[in-house]
């Protein structure tokens, strides 16, 4: 089953084209660091953002543990 997902998703890609995936990569984590910083909070690296992951220190009095479902 999980190679089968594995293989839906190699697909998906290959239509999108590895360039155009890399672009909407970029795009969506440009987009999530303007909302962190509209929103006023800090990111964990500022001066090295990455486009797979945004890091983004949990406010005092914010508690970043709950679960949440």
């Amino acid at each position: 089953m999980l190679l089968e997902k594995v293989r839906v998703v190699l697909n998906d890609i290959k239509e999108e084209g590895l360039e155009n995936v890399f672009k909407r990569h970029n795009r969506l984590a440009r987009a999530t660091r303007a909302a962190v910083k509209a929103m006023g909070l800090t990111p964990v690296a500022p001066d090295s953002p990455a486009d797979s992951a945004t890091g983004v220190f949990v406010p005092d009095g914010v508690d970043g543990w709950r679960e949440t479902g």
